[in-house]
């Protein structure tokens, strides 16, 4: 019994050295370590799928009957849809803004494209105050082009008129005005 003293005595040393040799790790560094190699293996990843796909497909743009670059066809007239004033207080302050709105139709369509407006007047009059009223003073007042009141417009027109009647929308006589003094 002597004998399996000094065993129980080593074998109760050994595992507080194996113990110590066992020490857990710093749990943060632990965590740091597994969300480092997960998003290097994501990295891995999306670079070999972009480079197994190869080059994006070639971008077709609409043009909406107008050809390319908005290039017109020669039999095409320019009509006036509408005129008038609409309001604005998107800023906080009223802002008045008087337009004169014109929309580029084929010859063919221009008989149909005036029937329509005769009969929905009021309906295109409260469009284009809408749209206006809609709008922020960024697209209405920073764009020199207006290009995005004319695709709003477009988009509408398309609903009042039908598709492809209305080619190009152009907006003159663009006037800001500020109403509350």
């Amino acid at each position: 019994m002597a004998t399996e003293k000094p065993r129980n005595e080593e074998e109760q040393v050994q595992p507080e050295s194996e113990a110590a040799e066992k020490k857990p790790r710093n749990p943060k560094l632990v965590t740091a370590l597994w969300v480092g190699g997960v998003l290097l293996g994501e990295a891995v990843l999306i670079v070999l799928v972009m480079l197994l796909n190869g080059s994006p497909g070639q971008a077709q743009a609409k043009t909406n009957g107008a050809g390319p670059a908005g290039v017109l066809a020669s039999n095409d007239c320019e009509e006036l849809i509408v005129e008038g004033k609409a309001p604005n207080t998107k800023r906080g302050v009223t802002f008045l803004y008087r337009y004169e709105i014109y929309a580029y139709v084929s010859q063919d369509e221009l008989d149909t494209v005036k029937k329509v407006m005769e009969k929905r007047k009021a309906t295109i009059e409260s469009t284009v105050r809408e749209v206006i009223a809609r709008m922020g003073p960024d697209e209405l007042d920073k764009e020199p082009e207006l290009t995005t009141l004319r695709r709003l417009l477009q988009q509408e027109f398309e609903g009042i008129f039908g598709e492809g009647k209305i080619k190009k929308i152009v907006v003159s006589n663009w006037i800001r005005l500020r109403a509350d003094y």
